[in-house]
Parts: structure tokens; sequence; C-alpha cells
């Protein structure tokens, strides 16, 4: 359980990081010159790679919750007591 606490914190701490450099991208919006084909395409390619990164978080928290749950399951059932 420590470890599956850690592991959600480590992709809260990604998913935050991620966050910050999309608000400093859009707070700096008249600096990128997004009002340029140019610019609005950067920026464009800038929020895909960011998709791109959170989808990789998520996609990595959700695979490390089913690895989690299997495990917790096998426990389970290892102590489960029988009935009868």
């Amino acid at each position: 359980l420590a470890s599956a606490h850690a592991a959600t914190r480590e992709s809260i701490g990604r998913l935050d990081a991620i966050a910050e450099e999309i608000d400093r991208a859009a707070s700096g919006l008249s600096y990128l010159a997004v009002d340029t084909p140019m610019g609005a395409r950067e920026f464009r390619r800038f929020l895909a790679d960011k998709q791109r990164e959170i989808a990789t978080v998520v996609a990595d928290a959700r695979e490390l919750g089913r690895a989690k749950r299997a495990v917790l399951d096998g426990l389970r059932a290892q102590y489960a007591v029988p009935t009868g």
C-alpha cells in the first residue's frame, strides 16, 4: 500500500508539473506569437505533446493500479477464511 501511495503522489506531481508548463505557456501567448500560422502550429504541437505526456502518466498509473490490485487479490486469497 505504501508503494501504491508513493506512485500516486509521483503521478500527481508529474501531472502538476505538466499543468504548470501549460499555464506558463498560456500566460505567455503574446510572446509565443500564436496569432501567426507558425506560432499557432508550434503551440498546437506543444499542447499535443503535453496531451501525450498526460496520457502516458494516466496509462502508467492505470497499469500500476492493475498490478497492485492483482497483488492484493492474491493476498486476499491467501488470508481467506474457509467457510463450512
